[in-house]
């Protein structure tokens, strides 16, 4: 009746804590109906002992029993980061089998009379059943495992991204695109139950439990936070001392994952909220007032440019479309000016650049030299030949894009690092109220499932200059006002009639 119980008692994990552990554990079997459950715990708690280790055995002992059925011939799948993290725990489940004397005692019909006369191998043990299926009483593999044809009754999915997988997206794609299938491996979809146990390792949906919360909502989640309304939740092995050591160990936004499943902290990111400028535009549509007491500007005295960072789009697109305006005004300011994203083909992005360039008229329009360069120019030549758009029925000012290519042998993070990062220090750089997603950006670097608008507004502050002062501009137009004088002109020649005017 009570898998605390029974993984404190019977299996002896003393180190299980009334407090702490038993709320868990009711949890989970209170849940059971629900079938589609996640359990986010802080490291060193004990989930995977709890849901990989004691939750199958109890299950097959008759804990959390349905009523349909013999418990003994429930089919487990656990799977683990590897093949061989699974493994280890099936080790576990096997020593209690084998020499867990109070186990025997209480449940013999589940001890198997001579495990060398059964499946009993590093991922697969077979118990005493009541019926005969293709499957094994408990199957442990890694995430990617290929089971075509095998079914389960239940999915345990402990820890499938470690740090590895972590700081791969090529992985973490991996793992998502598993998850998303392993629903299949399930004997029966109205009653198959999934359960999810980890911890988090990056913000929003760039893990695995991140995307699972954001595009799975049939799973109910039980997270926990090392400490919760200023108390630890488990005292027994994790002191204030010991946290915030591991805190400087770790740093502020890898300890707010793995401890405080809340990888939100801007303290961990790389930029911080008071570096971030705002501004808001006058009356009169063009004047730029600033929320710091800084002397205004005219956005017509800035030095305008814009930047295009494309991405093919569609489902499997791990980036977004993005354009950024921004120009910089005498005091070395950076204004954005307007900054757009969306998952989209490079057609859809090349009519809103060519809005933007309209409405902002930028000094210089780039974009990134990346693989789509020729199918960003061919769409930007034929809109170009256009007199009339056909998509918005409106003349367009002619687009001239200049490729930039990225640094070779910095990694996009490290550019973005590069380019942006003094600016923001000296607060030099401000964002229209309302920019929310490019904010959201800026603050979740280098940790967000999203970079893109951020690394277009990176190249901008690499690229922008202030603009001529206007002892530089009264100067400039002497010397041309001289250059004229002394140059004859062409139609004051003998010529001047002969067509050549």
């Amino acid at each position: 009746n009570s898998l605390y119980f029974f993984s404190k008692v019977v299996l002896n994990y003393d180190a299980l804590t009334d407090y702490f552990h038993l709320p868990f554990c009711n949890n989970i079997q209170e849940s059971i109906p629900k079938l589609k459950r996640g359990y986010l715990l802080p490291r060193g708690h004990f989930k995977s002992t709890i849901v990989a280790k004691s939750y199958p055995l109890w299950r097959l002992c008759g804990g959390g029993y349905t009523g349909k059925g013999d418990p003994r011939d429930l089919r487990i799948f656990v799977v683990g980061e590897s093949s061989t993290v699974a493994e280890k725990n099936l080790r576990d489940v096997k020593w209690n089998l084998l020499n867990n004397q109070l186990l025997q005692w209480l449940f013999p019909e589940i001890i198997p009379p001579d495990h060398n006369n059964t499946k009993w191998t590093d991922s697969e043990i077979l118990l005493p059943r009541t019926h005969s299926y293709d499957e094994s009483s408990i199957t442990a593999d890694g995430v990617g495992a290929k089971r075509t044809g095998f079914h389960f009754d239940i999915n345990i999915y402990d820890d499938l991204v470690g740090e590895k997988a972590a700081k791969s997206e090529a992985e973490m794609q991996a793992a998502r695109t598993w998850v998303q299938y392993a629903t299949g491996l399930l004997n029966d979809q109205a009653t198959g139950e999934e359960l999810f146990i980890g911890t988090r390792w990056k913000h929003g949906t760039a893990d695995l439990y991140g995307y699972v919360m954001a595009n799975m909502p049939e799973f109910e989640w039980y997270v926990r936070s090392v400490v919760e309304e200023g108390e630890i939740v488990f005292p027994d092995r994790f002191t204030e001392e010991k946290l915030k050591e591991i805190r400087r160990r770790q740093g502020n936004y890898k300890y707010a994952c793995q401890y405080e499943n809340n990888p939100t902290s801007p303290e961990g990111a790389d930029f911080q909220p008071e570096w971030i400028k705002e501004y808001r535009i006058g009356e009169d549509n063009t004047t730029i007032i600033t929320e710091d007491d800084t002397p205004p500007t005219q956005i017509g005295n800035l030095v305008r440019m814009a930047f295009y960072d494309p991405s093919s789009g569609g489902k499997s697109a791990q980036a977004e479309n993005a354009i950024v305006v921004a120009g910089m005004d005498s005091l070395r300011r950076i204004f954005v000016l307007a900054a757009w994203s969306q998952n989209c083909p490079y057609g859809v992005a090349i009519e809103k650049y060519l809005k933007m360039n309209d409405q902002f008229i930028p000094y210089k329009c780039h974009y990134e030299l990346v693989g789509a360069q020729k199918a960003v120019e061919d769409i930007v030549r034929e809109r170009n030949q256009q007199i009339i758009c056909r998509h918005c029925d409106k003349r367009h000012r002619r687009l001239t894009l200049r490729p930039i290519k990225p640094p070779g042998g910095r990694h996009k993070e490290e550019r973005i690092r590069a380019y942006a990062q003094a600016p923001f220090e000296h607060g030099r750089v401000y964002l229209r109220f309302g920019m929310t997603k490019l904010r959201q950006q800026i603050l979740n670097f280098p940790h967000g499932d999203m970079v893109d608008l951020f690394d277009a507004l990176a190249y901008l502050c690499n690229v922008l200059r202030p603009p001529l002062s206007e002892e530089q501009v009264v100067s400039d137009r002497e010397i041309k006002e001289r250059m004229d004088l002394g140059r004859k002109s062409r139609i004051a020649t003998e010529y001047q009639h002969g067509g050549y005017a």
